[in-house]
């Protein structure tokens, strides 16, 4: 009579070894496997089982020195990760302060661009007034100057415009003797001419007969 295997049995006494409960039940399960493995012989049966239970024991000695590895390495990180934190906050404190004074130089810096500024402006309002100042005065001269060239160039115009005036007044008055003196030469001519058409109407009708005829008849008809 083949007598079965007690799995439960074998993972409370690997349990019972201190070893961890994944492992035991692995173990158990494997030997679980090897009883039933009733083809094979008992040489067999036990060099499979040693086989066995070496990987299991490796597997086991492996993952404990991996754990051990990763304690390790996670200790050896936080301790970087503290020193690191720690060199990284005196940085930042050596930048801080570094920063600080720079913006402290840069706003003494900056006052002293302001004043300088406000120097240079208060230098250039004060010129450009004393140039208005300036400009103001050249010009008020500028503005008598050319009232007194105005009045002065009047009065030139007022006097061309009088001597014009009496030059054009003595012109027409020499003008009108002159008309006066030919009109009355004018009228003296027309008299002489009057005069000499009379003799010379009388002298030609005194001198020829016919022409006492037609005078007579032409007195005779007015009558």
């Amino acid at each position: 009579m083949a007598v079965s295997f007690d799995t439960l049995r074998m993972y409370e006494r690997l349990r019972g070894a201190d070893l961890e409960d994944r492992a035991a039940k692995e173990i158990a399960e494997a030997l679980r496997d090897l009883s039933e493995a009733t083809r094979l012989n008992k040489s067999e049966v036990k060099d499979e089982l040693s086989n066995e239970l070496a990987t299991k024991a490796d597997i086991v000695r492996l993952e404990g020195s991996t754990k051990a590895e990763i304690i390790k390495l996670e200790l050896a990180t936080k301790s970087d990760i503290i020193k690191l934190e720690s060199s990284t906050k005196a940085e930042f404190a050596r930048l801080e302060l570094a920063t600080k004074a720079e913006f402290v130089k840069l706003e003494l810096a900056t006052k002293d661009e302001i004043a300088r500024l406000e120097g240079n402006i208060a230098k250039l309002e004060l010129a450009t007034k004393d140039e208005i100042a300036r400009l103001e005065g050249n010009i008020v001269k500028l503005e008598s100057s050319i009232k007194a060239d105005i009045a002065r160039l009047e009065g030139d115009i007022k006097a061309d415009i009088a001597r014009l005036e009496g030059n054009t007044k003595a012109d027409i008055a020499r003008l009108e003797g002159e008309f006066k003196n030919v009109y009355a030469e004018f009228k003296s001519v027309r008299l002489e001419m009057k005069l000499y058409f009379l003799i010379l109407f009388f002298t030609i009708i005194l001198t020829n007969n016919r022409a006492l005829d037609v005078l007579s008849k032409m007195l005779g008809l007015v009558r």
